[in-house]
């Protein structure tokens, strides 16, 4: 039996699934979309996987749609920032070097909750147990470039759709990290 290829599109901010037929089938329509998961490995390449010993990783792959992305930044090499920006908002995108300042609302930043700093900087109140600091700052650098990057883009496509979002990711320099330098929360 051949197995069906289920890709997820998120475009100009809709959100379609759409099948990729096994040779001489027709497409059918196409289930819906239960669950989404971007796995990135930043500066791991196909070779690299492949010369390795990943069963976990093989045994996703099995079942998944794969897909490979290289993002079109404004600069010329891709910091995490950069990359991650870009991947939210579906075009290229700016960053900056304090972009990984992702904290939970009780974390603590300049000595304030992180829940203090954002509503004062957003303007708003929030239930979120993930608030990114930089927001407004990424919003007014990408409204200052030419390519129309909406800064979390990805995000609201998904949750207009329904489907659930979390992001598993952290780089920290301590284990209680304070000073901006510290945090690389840029996923």
């Amino acid at each position: 039996m051949m197995r069906r290829r289920w890709a997820l599109l998120v475009l100009a901010g809709v959100l379609a699934t759409v099948a990729t037929p096994a040779r001489g089938q027709s497409p059918a329509e196409p289930p819906p979309v239960r669950r989404l998961l971007v796995v990135t490995l930043p500066t791991v390449t196909w070779s690299l996987l492949d010369a390795a010993d990943t069963p976990n990783l093989d045994r996703l792959f099995e079942r998944s749609a794969v897909g490979d992305l290289a993002v079109r930044v404004v600069r010329r090499k891709t910091d995490a920032a950069t990359g991650y920006t870009t991947l939210g908002a579906g075009t290229r995108a700016g960053s900056s070097s304090v972009a990984g300042m992702a904290l939970g609302p009780d974390e603590r930043f300049d000595g304030e909750r992180a829940e203090q700093i954002y509503e004062r900087r957003m303007g708003l109140s929030t239930d979120a147990r993930v608030l990114s600091l930089t927001v407004p700052e990424l919003v007014k650098r990408n409204d200052a470039l030419l390519f129309g990057g909406e800064v979390g883009a990805l995000g609201e496509v998904l949750k207009d759709a329904g489907i659930h979002r979390a992001v598993i990711g952290n780089a920290d320099h301590t284990l209680d990290p304070v000073e901006a330098s510290e945090f690389e929360r840029q996923v």
